[in-house]
């Protein structure tokens, strides 16, 4: 009983978190990567200061925790780290209004974002770190407009857009909800620092075409509109909320009357979060986790409310405990269970060490590459130790592979090209995970450096019309040949897309030059049949190589071609 009445809440928080860490070593140990997490893995084996999809705090967490240990544990050790820091700090900020560790457990504990950040390495980790850490101090900042305080923000503002840009989001509906900051000299101070600790990410996407900028504004977006992009997406905010005990904390973190400029902060963030996201249903395909940063004022808003409210809080608890049980079994089950295929997810985790080998095999010590799979290449190197490569094509995206210098090692070499669809000319691989797709270049040759820009962004023509135009085509990295053997032709090639799909994909002429050094420029007039029907199309140029898909050499999400008539 003595021990009893001296357990404050602290100490079952700190306790919980105690176990929390133990669960979660356990399971990074046990659990093996995600297609993603190799990925991120690659990013820690060549630092730099942004990458084509994230900025680079992710990298540094694994670069960190690899130096530490190995394996799968290494690269998710400072996740775990992360996650129980943002645990504390998120129990500091529900605790000051009223100390109900148990509600707090298991609140938490219902949410899948807390159990899959616990030992995941993706970039949501470190954003959630850092937006809670912001919330903590921006407080702190409410009480006191000094430098100290503006100091400690901008780091942490920093650091927040280093983890993933979504922070953005953060600082742009905490302005709104008090735009009485502009107001102050210490909030200047902190765009002032925010923007010089930012500074070697944005020089590194000016130097680089704002690969990300492209990718994310435009590239990731433009299918044609289901209403079953905006129904999934709102099922799945309340099954990653935890499914009808999520239902509890929407309506819990609505209902909530915000007392404070501090609580009227967490509600424009809470909802806005989730209302643009809602809204971006309507251009395209959205993420589950692309609102991980709006779980923190989700969770502070709900906490408030249901310990407020006796009758709610129990409903909430008879709700949540059978999804914390059951979350618990389903990691569990991970670790020490059998594979199960028809789960998409468990198909990343379980026998590609297996398939690593059985494809390293097949490739009798050819060069393996993979077409329009960043994740497959990633796992084969993580696995093998062997440098490969994805060879991405218009019917996917562009990945960091493209900026790195790893393709320069495969020129000239013998290939085995993995595609991603079977053909009856192809070979096959059949390996613990299904069968590989396969055929085998003896000179293989890409041309991924190379940028192909047309003489302007749109075009106006009428149907069957022929376009003649100039195209201007530089050379970013190595020397190349666009000639290379008698056995591989290098075409230019048209495509014309319209909402994700497309129209037309066809060779439309050859280069007029064989050969291209690093850093040189040619421009050379072409024609575009425009044989497609009347509408507006996107519009990319690019080379296509021997029997391989055409390639990403030119930015279609800037070239229009407008078709009148």
């Amino acid at each position: 009983m003595e021990f009893k009445k001296k357990l404050t809440a602290d100490s079952i928080i700190f306790i919980f978190l105690c176990f929390w860490f133990i669960i979660n070593c356990l399971q990074a140990y046990a659990t093996g990567l995600l297609h993603d997490e190799a990925y991120y893995w690659m990013y820690s084996q060549n630092p730099d200061w942004g990458y084509f999809d994230h900025p680079p705090a992710i990298a540094i967490l694994i670069w960190l925790g690899t130096s530490f240990f190995s394996g799968d544990f290494g690269v998710r050790f400072f996740i775990i780290i992360c996650n129980i820091i943002t645990l504390w700090f998120l129990w500091k900020l529900c605790s000051e209004k009223i100390k109900q560790p148990k509600l707090f457990i298991i609140l938490t504990l219902s949410l899948i974002y807390v159990h899959a950040g616990g030992f995941i390495a993706t970039p949501d980790v470190p954003l959630l770190l850092f937006t809670v850490l912001f919330f903590f101090y921006y407080k702190d900042y409410l009480a006191a407009y000094d430098i100290k305080n503006a100091c400690i923000l901008a780091f942490i503002i920093a650091a927040g857009l280093y983890s993933k840009y979504h922070f953005a989001a953060i600082i742009f509906l905490t302005i709104l909800s008090n735009l009485n900051l502009v107001t102050k000299r210490s909030f200047w101070l902190i765009v002032i620092l925010t923007a010089i600790l930012y500074l070697p990410h944005i020089l590194w996407q000016v130097d680089h075409n704002y690969p990300s900028v492209k990718y994310h504004i435009s590239e990731r977006f433009g299918s044609v509109y289901k209403i079953s992009q905006t129904t999934d997406y709102i099922f799945s905010q309340i099954l990653l909320a935890g499914a009808f005990s999520g239902i509890i904390l929407f309506y819990s973190a609505i209902r909530y009357k915000t007392k404070s400029t501090f609580e009227k902060t967490l509600k424009y963030n809470f909802a806005g979060i989730f209302l643009v996201f809602l809204l971006a249903t309507l251009k395209g395909r959205t993420e589950a986790n692309w609102t991980a940063a709006g779980i923190i004022p989700l969770i502070i808003l709900s906490y408030y409310y249901l310990a407020d409210n006796s009758k709610l809080v129990r409903l909430f608890l008879i709700s949540a405990i059978p999804a914390v049980i059951i979350l618990f079994f389903c990691r569990f089950y991970i670790i020490f269970g059998h594979p199960v295929y028809d789960i998409s997810l468990l198909k990343q985790v379980y026998d590609w060490d297996i398939w690593a080998k059985q494809v390293q095999e097949a490739a009798s010590g050819k060069s393996v590459i993979f077409v329009d799979s960043y994740q497959k290449a990633s796992k084969y190197t993580w696995f093998t130790g062997e440098a490969s490569y994805s060879l991405n094509n218009v019917y996917y995206h562009r990945s960091q592979y493209e900026y790195w210098d790893i393709e320069k090692t495969f020129q000239g070499k013998d290939a085995i090209i993995i595609m991603n669809f079977p053909a009856n000319e192809f070979q096959k691989i059949n390996t613990k995970i299904g069968e590989e797709n396969y055929y085998i270049i003896p000179d293989f040759h890409s041309y991924d450096k190379v940028h192909i820009k047309p003489e302007f962004k749109k075009y106006n023509a009428n149907e069957g019309d022929t376009i003649q135009t100039k195209i201007t085509i530089s050379n970013n990295g190595y020397a190349v040949n666009f000639k290379p053997s008698s056995q591989t032709s290098v075409m230019l090639n048209l495509v014309l897309q319209k909402k994700g799909k497309i129209f037309y994909n066809n060779v439309i002429g050859s280069l007029d030059t064989d050969d291209l050094g690093r850093g040189e420029t040619y421009v050379q007039e072409i024609k575009l049949p425009i044989e497609v029907e009347k509408g507006f199309y996107e519009m990319i140029i690019s080379l296509k190589i021997g029997n391989l898909g055409a390639g990403l050499q030119g930015d279609y999400v800037l070239n229009k071609c407008q078709l009148k008539n």
